[in-house]
């Protein structure tokens, strides 16, 4: 017979493995949510700086 300290052993376990899991699972979520909106702000800075005119028209201090 498994002994309640074992049981007890092992629903600790099994829950920190449980909260752990999902920890990752929400920093590899925020991770790529980062990643997506950084690619998307480089994607409207690309087309705001095609279609802008450019304002250092040979202009320097």
């Amino acid at each position: 017979m498994i002994s309640t300290g074992t049981l007890m052993l092992g629903k600790a376990l099994l829950t920190a493995g449980a909260i752990m899991g999902f920890l990752l699972w929400q920093l590899r979520v925020l991770r790529k949510m980062k990643r997506e909106d950084e690619a998307r702000k480089a994607a409207e800075q690309e087309t705001s700086d095609a279609s802008a005119p450019d304002d250092r028209s040979g202009l320097r201090d």
